[in-house]
């Protein structure tokens, strides 16, 4: 799961960060955080970096799902999340409502 790290940690950008935030579990799933920088909100950058890191991951071996959590009150990046394909998972995390993209079988 290095792999998928490195990946996302070598394309941090001042303008936003995307990061995975646990490796990759039993069940094939990893979470993912991420954050803009206040200046750019608004412009589609976090949905763009959210969707190719989304595309990725489904291409590496094991991964099968990837799940994040946004604050209840986070429109934006609940709508982030929506763009790149996740649906709410029905729970509730630490932060907030919990969000998971499934790989399709195919």
């Amino acid at each position: 799961m290095g792999h998928l790290r490195d990946f996302i940690l070598s394309h941090v950008l001042c303008v936003h960060k995307i990061a995975v935030r646990s490796g990759l579990n039993d069940k094939g799933t990893v979470e993912i955080g991420y954050g803009i920088n206040p200046g750019y909100e608004g412009k589609g950058l976090m949905t763009e970096a959210v969707t190719a890191v989304v595309n990725w991951a489904a291409e590496q071996p094991g991964v099968l799902s990837i799940e994040a959590e946004t604050e209840p009150n986070n429109i934006a990046s609940q709508r982030v999340l929506e763009k790149a394909g996740f649906i709410r998972s029905g729970i509730s995390g630490a932060e907030g409502p919990r969000y998971i993209w499934k790989k399709r079988r195919g």
